[in-house]
């Protein structure tokens, strides 16, 4: 996969290649353009005609393959795959991405107090599918007026600070878990569906495995709940 090329729904179309793989991916038409047209505080675009071909660059490439690889894996049977929630939401945010990204637009200030009121939504629904264009229709700012302000207040793209909440949430869902709970039951409930990367990420940001804040939860639970206990065979 060297390419992307968007096709209006409907349409039928020949390729001609030699040795290359081809994967076709049929999008909800809706969903696809609300998220486009939340990324345009105009609500307008200048590129709608179709069919249109975008060169990807190789890490954005790695990365496109990757969201396919990761809803894949979500769709796969068995009670221990997670749900699709997150990985259609991030491939839908990257193909948006990658069908917007030259259009910029003029980049208009954003307050510190509207900063402020969409990282509490964020905080709010951090357990929910989030894409980029969903963060600016809270604001009502363009992507590009969005990603200045939040690497000049938190030195980070918007996603990024999704991404940092997201484990903050699970450091929390950890220090409060119960006997049922666990590390893989947690993280892909907040959207971290390659388990590794999010260990890697956790231990980077807590300085500790998920499993190892789990576990002294649950010895901090087990201790409590043995010292609460009333004592056996008091006398009067």
């Amino acid at each position: 996969m060297g390419g992307l090329v968007f096709m209006a729904p409907g349409t039928e179309a020949a390729r001609h290649t030699e040795g290359h793989p081809l994967l076709a991916i049929e999008l909800d038409a809706g969903v696809f353009e609300a998220e486009v047209l939340r990324r345009h505080e105009s609500g307008r675009t200048e590129w709608s005609c179709v069919p249109q071909a975008l060169d990807l660059s190789e890490p954005h490439k790695l990365a496109l393959i990757e969201a396919i690889n990761g809803l894949v894996n979500a769709h796969a049977t068995g009670p221990a795959a997670p749900s699709p929630t997150h990985d259609e939401s991030r491939l839908l945010s990257m193909l948006a991405g990658a069908l917007t990204g030259s259009v910029t637009g003029r980049a208009r200030p954003v307050s510190v107090r509207r900063l402020k009121y969409l990282e509490n939504w964020i905080d709010a629904h951090v357990g929910e599918a989030i894409t980029l264009g969903m963060l600016c229709e809270v604001v009502q700012v363009g992507v590009r007026s969005l990603q200045i302000a939040f690497q000049a207040r938190r030195g980070m793209s918007p996603m990024r600070f999704v991404a940092e909440r997201r484990l903050t949430a699970a450091q929390r869902r950890f220090s409060k878990a119960s006997e049922g709970d666990d590390v893989t039951a947690i993280a892909t409930s907040l959207g971290f569906t390659h388990l590794g990367r999010f260990s890697s990420a956790y231990r980077s940001a807590f300085g500790e495995s998920p499993s190892r804040t789990l576990m002294r939860s649950r010895q901090w639970a087990r201790t409590h709940s043995d010292a609460a206990s009333p004592g056996i065979g008091g006398g009067e």
